[in-house]
């Protein structure tokens, strides 16, 4: 048999060609955050608020995570443009505090 004809597979009836597969899933694959190496700032409720995570990335946090979200409180919120901090903030419209 020869190499090209190892690499065709029959896939739903279909001869299909594994390396072509293979290129095609390539393209579409966005690249992979690499942790290695890296200061990481776990997710934390009540503290992984934006001033934190800022304050954490200037003393050297490479990647900082969002607080727990609660989705029920996330659908009642209000999306507002923080021009002090160049950040989106969600307003949760029954407590006015950010979420």
């Amino acid at each position: 048999m020869s190499d090209s004809a190892q690499d065709l597979v029959i896939c739903n009836g279909e001869t299909r060609d594994i390396n072509s597969d293979k290129k095609s899933q390539a393209k579409n694959m966005k690249p992979r955050l690499n942790y290695e190496n890296k200061m990481i700032m776990a997710p934390m409720v009540k503290i992984g608020t934006t001033p934190a995570r800022l304050v954490a990335l200037e003393y050297g946090a490479d990647i900082v995570y969002t607080e727990e979200i609660i989705d029920w409180r996330l659908l009642r919120s209000t999306r507002v443009e923080n021009p002090v901090l160049n950040t989106i903030d969600y307003i949760d419209r029954y407590i006015n505090f950010p979420i």
